[in-house]
Protein backbone atom coordinates (compact mmCIF):
# COMPACT_ATOMS: atom_id res chain seq x y z
CA UNK A 1 0.00 0.00 0.00
CA UNK A 2 1.27 3.46 -0.73
CA UNK A 3 1.79 6.13 1.64
CA UNK A 4 0.04 8.64 -1.31
CA UNK A 5 -3.33 5.85 -0.83
CA UNK A 6 -3.65 6.32 2.72
CA UNK A 7 -2.86 10.02 2.76
CA UNK A 8 -5.22 10.47 0.29
CA UNK A 9 -7.84 8.27 2.36
CA UNK A 10 -7.14 10.26 5.02
CA UNK A 11 -7.63 13.45 3.67
CA UNK A 12 -11.09 12.27 2.60
CA UNK A 13 -11.89 11.97 6.18
CA UNK A 14 -11.96 15.52 6.63
CA UNK A 15 -15.02 16.56 4.98
CA UNK A 16 -16.37 19.81 5.73
CA UNK A 17 -19.73 20.26 8.22
CA UNK A 18 -22.17 22.71 6.66
CA UNK A 19 -25.13 23.74 8.39
CA UNK A 20 -27.71 26.08 6.86
CA UNK A 21 -29.17 27.98 9.37
CA UNK A 22 -31.66 31.29 8.64
CA UNK A 23 -33.39 33.97 10.22
CA UNK A 24 -35.93 33.30 12.42
CA UNK A 25 -37.10 36.29 14.22
CA UNK A 26 -35.54 39.47 16.10
CA UNK A 27 -35.54 40.63 19.53
CA UNK A 28 -32.85 42.45 20.10
CA UNK A 29 -30.40 40.72 17.99
CA UNK A 30 -30.87 38.00 15.02
CA UNK A 31 -31.45 34.29 15.66
CA UNK A 32 -30.03 31.81 13.20
CA UNK A 33 -31.80 28.32 12.90
CA UNK A 34 -33.43 26.20 11.06
CA UNK A 35 -36.04 23.48 11.80
CA UNK A 36 -36.99 19.73 12.95
CA UNK A 37 -39.82 17.64 11.63
CA UNK A 38 -43.36 18.46 13.23
CA UNK A 39 -44.50 16.02 15.69
CA UNK A 40 -46.58 13.26 13.50
CA UNK A 41 -50.41 14.68 14.97
CA UNK A 42 -52.17 12.69 17.58
CA UNK A 43 -54.62 10.89 16.52
CA UNK A 44 -57.04 10.94 19.79
CA UNK A 45 -57.71 13.75 22.56
CA UNK A 46 -55.07 11.45 25.27
CA UNK A 47 -52.44 11.63 22.97
CA UNK A 48 -52.65 15.48 22.04
CA UNK A 49 -53.49 15.89 25.63
CA UNK A 50 -49.74 14.05 26.54
CA UNK A 51 -48.30 15.70 23.62
CA UNK A 52 -49.50 19.39 25.10
CA UNK A 53 -48.08 18.27 28.94
CA UNK A 54 -44.54 17.27 27.11
CA UNK A 55 -44.07 20.94 25.40
CA UNK A 56 -45.22 22.69 28.43
CA UNK A 57 -42.70 20.71 30.39
CA UNK A 58 -40.10 21.84 27.97
CA UNK A 59 -41.06 25.54 28.14
CA UNK A 60 -40.94 25.47 32.05
CA UNK A 61 -37.44 24.11 32.15
CA UNK A 62 -36.28 26.32 29.39
CA UNK A 63 -37.76 29.36 30.87
CA UNK A 64 -35.94 28.55 34.75
CA UNK A 65 -32.89 27.52 33.21
CA UNK A 66 -33.00 30.89 30.73
CA UNK A 67 -34.01 33.22 33.58
CA UNK A 68 -36.37 34.83 31.13
CA UNK A 69 -37.97 38.10 32.06
CA UNK A 70 -39.68 40.18 30.10
CA UNK A 71 -41.09 43.37 30.78
CA UNK A 72 -44.48 44.57 29.52
CA UNK A 73 -43.53 46.56 26.47
CA UNK A 74 -40.78 43.47 25.17
CA UNK A 75 -43.23 40.80 25.98
CA UNK A 76 -46.10 42.82 23.78
CA UNK A 77 -43.80 43.15 21.05
CA UNK A 78 -42.35 39.87 20.67
CA UNK A 79 -46.10 38.04 20.97
CA UNK A 80 -46.86 40.55 17.64
CA UNK A 81 -43.51 39.35 16.11
CA UNK A 82 -43.70 35.74 16.83
CA UNK A 83 -46.13 34.23 14.84
CA UNK A 84 -44.62 35.30 11.56
CA UNK A 85 -41.36 33.81 12.74
CA UNK A 86 -43.10 30.66 13.27
CA UNK A 87 -44.18 30.45 10.00
CA UNK A 88 -40.77 30.76 8.40
CA UNK A 89 -39.89 28.01 11.12
CA UNK A 90 -42.06 25.36 9.64
CA UNK A 91 -41.12 26.33 6.02
CA UNK A 92 -37.83 24.97 6.82
CA UNK A 93 -38.80 21.44 7.87
CA UNK A 94 -37.31 19.65 4.48
CA UNK A 95 -34.21 21.52 5.06
CA UNK A 96 -33.32 20.55 8.13
CA UNK A 97 -34.35 16.78 6.98
CA UNK A 98 -31.94 16.95 4.71
CA UNK A 99 -29.07 17.98 6.31
CA UNK A 100 -29.85 15.39 9.19
CA UNK A 101 -29.60 12.50 6.49
CA UNK A 102 -26.82 14.07 4.98
CA UNK A 103 -24.76 14.64 7.92
CA UNK A 104 -26.02 10.63 9.15
CA UNK A 105 -24.58 9.39 5.72
CA UNK A 106 -21.09 11.12 6.02
CA UNK A 107 -20.17 10.04 9.34
CA UNK A 108 -21.34 6.47 9.07
CA UNK A 109 -19.51 6.37 5.65
CA UNK A 110 -16.08 7.88 7.24
CA UNK A 111 -16.40 5.40 10.04
CA UNK A 112 -16.73 2.40 7.70
CA UNK A 113 -13.55 3.70 5.92
CA UNK A 114 -11.86 3.69 8.66
CA UNK A 115 -12.52 0.45 9.79
CA UNK A 116 -12.31 -1.11 6.78
CA UNK A 117 -8.68 0.76 6.74
CA UNK A 118 -7.39 -0.53 10.35
CA UNK A 119 -8.40 -4.03 8.80
CA UNK A 120 -6.41 -3.58 5.91
CA UNK A 121 -3.28 -2.30 7.66
CA UNK A 122 -3.60 -5.11 10.37
CA UNK A 123 -3.24 -7.44 7.35
CA UNK A 124 -0.49 -5.91 6.62
CA UNK A 125 1.11 -6.44 9.89
CA UNK A 126 0.43 -3.09 11.64
CA UNK A 127 0.01 -2.36 15.21
CA UNK A 128 -3.66 -0.24 14.94
CA UNK A 129 -4.10 -0.41 18.62
CA UNK A 130 -3.92 3.56 18.80
CA UNK A 131 -6.04 3.43 15.68
CA UNK A 132 -8.80 1.63 16.59
CA UNK A 133 -9.63 3.26 19.97
CA UNK A 134 -9.38 6.72 17.61
CA UNK A 135 -11.93 5.63 15.48
CA UNK A 136 -14.38 4.36 18.55
CA UNK A 137 -13.58 7.90 20.02
CA UNK A 138 -15.03 9.13 16.73
CA UNK A 139 -18.01 7.25 16.85
CA UNK A 140 -18.75 8.49 20.38
CA UNK A 141 -18.19 11.95 19.00
CA UNK A 142 -20.39 11.43 16.37
CA UNK A 143 -22.84 10.20 18.96
CA UNK A 144 -22.64 13.73 20.62
CA UNK A 145 -23.33 15.69 17.71
CA UNK A 146 -26.37 13.82 16.78
CA UNK A 147 -27.19 14.21 21.00
CA UNK A 148 -26.66 18.10 20.37
CA UNK A 149 -28.99 17.99 17.12
CA UNK A 150 -31.52 16.39 18.55
CA UNK A 151 -32.00 18.96 21.41
CA UNK A 152 -31.42 21.78 18.27
CA UNK A 153 -34.54 19.91 16.46
CA UNK A 154 -36.83 19.56 19.53
CA UNK A 155 -36.06 23.44 20.37
CA UNK A 156 -37.08 24.80 17.08
CA UNK A 157 -39.98 22.03 16.82
CA UNK A 158 -41.27 23.50 19.80
CA UNK A 159 -41.24 27.02 18.77
CA UNK A 160 -43.15 26.34 15.90
CA UNK A 161 -45.70 24.56 18.06
CA UNK A 162 -46.12 26.48 20.94
CA UNK A 163 -49.10 29.62 21.91
CA UNK A 164 -45.92 31.83 21.56
CA UNK A 165 -48.66 34.97 21.60
CA UNK A 166 -49.96 33.80 24.97
CA UNK A 167 -46.03 33.06 26.46
CA UNK A 168 -43.42 35.22 24.49
CA UNK A 169 -41.48 34.41 27.67
CA UNK A 170 -41.02 30.73 26.48
CA UNK A 171 -40.73 31.77 23.35
CA UNK A 172 -37.90 33.98 24.06
CA UNK A 173 -36.32 31.13 26.33
CA UNK A 174 -36.78 28.77 23.95
CA UNK A 175 -35.46 30.67 21.08
CA UNK A 176 -31.53 31.18 23.26
CA UNK A 177 -32.11 27.40 23.91
CA UNK A 178 -32.02 26.77 20.15
CA UNK A 179 -28.99 29.20 19.46
CA UNK A 180 -26.90 27.30 22.55
CA UNK A 181 -27.84 24.29 20.58
CA UNK A 182 -26.44 25.52 17.35
CA UNK A 183 -23.45 26.89 19.16
CA UNK A 184 -22.65 23.53 20.60
CA UNK A 185 -23.67 21.79 17.41
CA UNK A 186 -20.89 23.77 15.70
CA UNK A 187 -18.57 23.11 17.97
CA UNK A 188 -18.98 19.32 17.95
CA UNK A 189 -18.75 19.31 14.18
CA UNK A 190 -15.48 20.89 14.48
CA UNK A 191 -13.90 18.73 17.18
CA UNK A 192 -15.21 16.20 15.03
CA UNK A 193 -13.37 17.92 11.69
CA UNK A 194 -10.02 18.48 13.73
CA UNK A 195 -9.91 15.15 15.00
CA UNK A 196 -9.93 13.19 11.84
CA UNK A 197 -7.75 16.14 10.00
CA UNK A 198 -5.23 16.06 13.18
CA UNK A 199 -5.23 13.01 15.16
CA UNK A 200 -6.28 10.42 12.44
CA UNK A 201 -4.29 11.72 9.93
CA UNK A 202 -0.90 11.83 12.32
CA UNK A 203 -1.71 8.14 13.69
CA UNK A 204 -1.91 6.78 9.68
CA UNK A 205 1.33 9.02 8.91
CA UNK A 206 2.79 7.17 11.92
CA UNK A 207 1.60 3.44 11.31
CA UNK A 208 2.94 3.86 7.74
CA UNK A 209 6.31 4.90 8.61
CA UNK A 210 6.64 1.51 10.66
CA UNK A 211 5.38 -0.61 8.07
CA UNK A 212 7.70 0.84 5.42
CA UNK A 213 10.64 0.55 8.38
CA UNK A 214 9.37 -3.27 8.86
CA UNK A 215 9.73 -3.86 5.20
CA UNK A 216 12.68 -2.48 4.98
CA UNK A 217 14.65 -4.27 8.11
CA UNK A 218 12.76 -7.62 6.11
CA UNK A 219 14.48 -6.81 2.88
CA UNK A 220 17.91 -6.16 4.18
CA UNK A 221 17.93 -9.75 5.92
CA UNK A 222 16.28 -11.77 3.19
CA UNK A 223 18.83 -14.01 1.29
CA UNK A 224 19.00 -13.12 -2.16
CA UNK A 225 18.35 -15.06 -5.40
CA UNK A 226 21.62 -17.18 -5.80
CA UNK A 227 22.97 -17.12 -2.26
Amino acid sequence: MKITRVLFGAMLLALPIVLTVQAVAQEGDATTQTTNRNEEAPNNDAARQQQNQSLQTRLNERKARQTVQLIAADSQRLAARCKPAQGKVRSLEGRMQGIESSRQQVYKNIIERLVSLRERLETEGADTTLFASQIAEVEMKSTTFFTSLDEYRQALNDLGQMDCETDPEAFKATLLSARQSLVQLRQNATEIRQFLKNEISSTLVVIRQELESTKSTTDSVAPKEGE
